[in-house]
């Protein structure tokens, strides 16, 4: 019998830095197993190895590691509506402006990482920042 030791990654938020950041991760596809979810649903049409979840609520029960990847305005509705299903899981945020601990106030216990890439992760070259908050741990910061 083989198991499925594959990663699976969530995605909410599919805009510029959110596509970039599922096409790389699904391109390890021995690696990484990728959900993606937008508000925009044309945005998630052929999406190839990439699965599209119907919600943010259904993305966030399928995967172990989260990533918002959301503009600042969208970020609290979203928190509202994953908050129930975080439990155990790593959340990562890419948004400009939301702090660790403002996403831990929400969701109470929780390893969060916030992520800051730019444009260069287009092409695999960004120089990203990374602050773990108060409960990641190291072993968080090094997600292979």
């Amino acid at each position: 019998m083989k198991v499925n030791l594959l990663k699976k990654i969530g995605i909410i938020g599919f805009g510029n830095m959110g596509s970039v950041i599922s096409q790389k991760l699904a391109e390890q596809k021995d690696e990484y197993e990728v959900f993606v979810f937008d508000k925009e649903k044309s945005k998630l049409a052929n999406l190839g190895r990439i699965k599209a979840a119907k919600d943010s609520r259904d993305l966030a029960s399928q995967v172990e590691v989260i990533i918002l990847a959301v503009k600042p305005q969208d970020f609290n509705h979203i928190l509202k509506e994953i908050k129930g299903s975080t439990a155990n899981k790593l959340i990562i945020s890419i948004a400009a402006g939301i702090s660790t601990s403002h996403i831990e106030k929400i969701f109470g216990e929780a390893r969060v990482i916030r992520v800051m890439p730019n444009i260069g992760a287009k092409v695999a070259e960004s120089v990203t920042c990374l602050c773990k908050g108060a409960l990641a741990t190291d072993d968080d910061l090094g997600l292979e």
